[in-house]
């Protein structure tokens, strides 16, 4: 018995300094920075970044909601039964990342090869919280699923 306290002891020691130990270094006290940040990202990739946000927001510009998406009209097209709409933020507007590769736009290609009457909508804006998503939603989106 005197075992089993001893080794509940020794767990919910080591336990206390983990969380103790985590609090400390989360804090950046030993990073020497005033503003803990990643310190060196080469060059060739923040253009890289910019060029595609460019391109992004070029595309979207298009669109008469601002979403990196095709414009899409309020009527279904002919042939399609049903409307998919993923909704979000810089995730679904695709911040950093090439129309192709943003994971709504690869989820529509996916579903439309195998059921071409299924559309995919791609609702994300940059910085769009879950409160105006909400109120995008309720205001009556724009485009009827």
């Amino acid at each position: 018995m005197e075992y089993i306290k001893n080794l509940a002891l020794l767990l919910l020691t080591i336990i206390i300094l983990l969380i103790t130990g985590e609090g400390i270094l989360s804090t950046g006290y030993f990073d020497g920075l005033d503003n803990p940040k990643a310190i060196w990202i080469p060059e060739k990739y923040k253009k890289l970044d910019r060029e595609i946000n460019l391109r992004n927001f070029e595309f979207s510009a298009k669109n008469k909601l601002w979403f990196n998406d095709k414009d899409r009209t309020q009527q279904k097209p002919l042939g399609i039964e049903y409307r998919v709409a993923v909704l979000g933020d810089s995730s679904i507007f695709g911040d950093g990342v090439a129309y192709d590769v943003i994971w709504s736009h690869k989820l529509e290609k996916s579903i439309t090869k195998n059921y071409p009457k299924i559309e995919v909508l791609s609702w994300g804006r940059n910085g769009w919280s879950t409160k105006q998503q909400y109120e995008f939603l309720k205001k009556g989106a724009p485009i009827l699923i």
